[in-house]
């Protein structure tokens, strides 16, 4: 009853404030194209104002287009990263609806990434549309070796999608895509902050990021490089970090219709892990993680509007776990894991529409102190037809198959569909499934406090959406409505507190909710633009009432984010983020976030910016006994040197 009353009011308030959005919205488009206009390189434009005919969701298989398509999906710009009053990647999913990132340590230096109500696990994190997951656990999925600065954009795509994306992409897909310039441009950036709850005096960090972009004309080729370090003793005792990060990339049109992207990373991180796994015994840990990767794509098109396309890549992870820092005989664990891929796909016109198949090989293999020396190989494949019926009504219909030694050969169908009933107005839905293998961890896992279980079966979903869209320009706000049924859900559990964990699969476990997503722009006559995106959701499964659960229904049973962002004068800008969090777990809270950032155009090249997180000082808890952050200010400059 609760979960129904809170979707009942939550669909009045976005129905009842959408009646006046749309009298504002063209003045808004053509305001945010006048700043756009203004020859300032480090922008403090309102929004991106791209139009969503001309974006596309990014795939290395079959694109679509984002204004047909049947799929929840959400893209933060550039732009827009550049408006939040945030430091990392984490942050920047923080302020997503439906995302949850459990943080265990500050700025990003390890967090997971849940999308409604799922595990950490259940996420496929991409870079340019490659795997980054982790054979070893889902706890390194966001250790990307990308930093800020070199992200296009971000596009977040809910829900079971196999058929599209292939393995693990099971409650959601999130993908990093880096920019491609072609120009010349040189630019770097520096930040210092520390904690300002007049308790943390003693705690601070600074970071500087550079990044460098050159464009040969002559060879239609462009370069770029992107690098970060960032460093600080933390928020509290033994959680000080150093975390460097840098990338490259190339992008050359090698003929008239073939094109080769090649792109490489690493990502070099040392933290106090301090509570982190084993609280409170745990205190003094300390654990290193480098990540690297390089992938290549090669991409012909042909006459006719076919495409083929040869994708490799490797990723390779190192990490480095000591229970306590300076007696590291005591306990530690070594895991060095290597994933190699290869994929070859291609679409061609049919019938009207596009018709797209592919092939994929995908080794992982594990060296480790506590899990053994494993490997293991994958073989996928898939088609999928899209096709615009009508005027109105675009479909789009795919299967993924997927066969290993060790399994038995499972196929995963999909279909989506969108239907304009007005000129702005569309229907979406899709019928969707996926699944996620068990991580090595799951399989072999074994100390005084875990127990192992080789037995795991992959889990497998289906996920169901409805809802309404409304798109004018760059603006999109939308209400739908989802289920999500996972089978053989991987959870660990015990029987009494001294008992150790084990994981296991447990039958079914349905997870359901309502989303939504709001922006209006010139409130009250004013230049101010308020979003509103909220996510509520509500579960049930069949986990034994005996048994103590992990990870089986610890998400986030309300989510709700408000921003705004004001230019206040032609050369300074607010953006001010609130977030109410109702978090459902063992111990369920409920918690306010306050965020900020203001930002000034000092000269044409330089950007000065303060930021302010947790202006309220909130006391919270995203994962187990992990106290987060207190109220933190750091202020920075960007300057653009070419």
């Amino acid at each position: 009853m609760r979960f129904l009353k809170r979707i009942g009011l939550l669909t009045l308030c976005l129905f009842e404030i959408s009646t006046g959005f749309t009298r504002n919205l063209n003045s808004f488009v053509n305001q945010n194209k006048e700043i756009a206009k203004q020859k300032t390189p480090i922008s403090n434009a309102v929004i991106d104002t791209l139009r969503l005919d001309a974006v596309g969701i990014f795939s290395n298989r079959n694109p679509l287009s984002l204004e047909n398509t049947g799929l929840n999906v959400t893209i933060i710009s550039k732009a827009q990263i550049s408006q939040m009053p945030v430091q990392s990647l984490n942050e920047v999913l923080s302020l997503i609806q439906g995302v949850d990132i459990g943080q265990r340590g500050p700025m990003g230096v390890q967090s997971d990434v849940s999308i409604r109500g799922g595990s950490f696990d259940q996420v496929l994190v991409l870079v340019d549309g490659v795997r980054m997951s982790d054979p070893q656990t889902g706890h390194h999925q966001l250790n990307l070796p990308i930093p800020l600065e070199a992200i296009d954009r971000i596009e977040v795509i809910r829900g079971s999608h196999a058929r599209r994306y292939g393995l693990n992409a099971l409650s959601g897909v999130i993908n990093i895509i880096t920019q491609a310039y072609k120009k010349k441009a040189l630019n770097i950036e520096g930040f210092y902050g520390n904690a300002a709850d007049g308790n943390s005096t003693n705690y601070q960090g600074f970071g500087f990021r550079g990044t460098g972009n050159y464009y040969s004309q002559k060879f239609k080729t462009a370069v770029w490089i992107s690098s970060e370090w960032i460093q600080s003793n933390g928020y509290r005792k033994y959680t000080d970090f150093t975390t460097f990060r840098t990338s490259m990339g190339l992008s050359s049109q090698l003929t008239k219709r073939t094109t080769l992207n090649l792109i490489a990373g690493a990502n070099n991180n040392e933290f106090g892990a301090s509570w982190f796994y084993a609280a409170l015994s745990d205190s003094t840990a300390y654990e290193t993680v480098h990540t690297h990767f390089i992938s290549a794509n090669l991409k012909h098109e042909f006459k006719n509007k076919a495409t083929f396309n040869v994708i490799t890549s490797k990723r390779w992870n190192y990490d480095h776990y000591i229970f306590i820092k300076n007696k590291p005989t005591i306990y530690q664990n070594y895991h060095v894991s290597s994933v190699n891929m290869l994929e070859l796909n291609g679409k061609i016109p049919l019938l009207g529409g596009s018709l797209g198949a592919g092939l994929e090989l995908r080794t992982e293999i594990i060296n480790s102190t506590n899990l053994g020396s494993r490997n293991r190989e994958f073989y996928g494949s898939y088609i999928e037809y899209t096709r615009n019926i009508t005027d109105a009504l675009f479909v789009s219909a795919g299967i993924y198959g997927l066969y290993s030694p060790n399994l038995v050969s499972t196929n995963y169908p999909g279909i989506e569909f969108s239907y304009k009933v007005l000129e702005k107005w569309r229907i979406f839905g899709n019928f969707v499934t996926g699944q996620r293998l068990p991580t090595f961890t799951d399989l072999y896992y074994v100390d005084s406090r875990n127990a192992s279980n080789p037995n795991l079966n992959s889990e497998i979903s289906e996920s169901f959406e409805l809802g309404i869209r409304h798109i004018n320009g760059s603006n999109i706000n939308q209400l739908s409505y989802f289920r999500r049924n996972v089978f053989r859900m991987i959870d660990w559990v015990k029987d009494s507190l001294p008992a150790k964990w084990m994981p296991v699969n447990y039958n079914q476990t349905v997870m359901e909710g309502i989303e939504g997503s709001l922006k209006y722009a010139n409130v009250f006559k004013t230049k101010i633009t308020v979003t509103w995106n909220f996510c509520t959701l509500g579960g049930k499964n069949e986990v034994d009432a005996n048994k103590i659960s992990k990870n089986a229904l610890n998400y986030l049973a309300a989510q709700s984010i408000l921003g705004m962002n004001y230019p206040v004068t032609k050369k300074a800008y607010l953006t001010v983020y609130w977030r109410y969090i109702e978090r459902n777990s063992i111990n369920p809270s409920t918690y306010h976030l306050i965020d900020a950032r203001f930002s000034y155009q000092l000269k044409s090249a330089v950007q000065l910016y303060v930021n302010a997180t947790n202006l309220g000082n909130t006391q919270y808890r995203e994962i187990a006994a992990v106290p987060l952050m207190p109220r933190w200010v750091n202020a920075g400059f960007k300057l653009r040197i070419l």
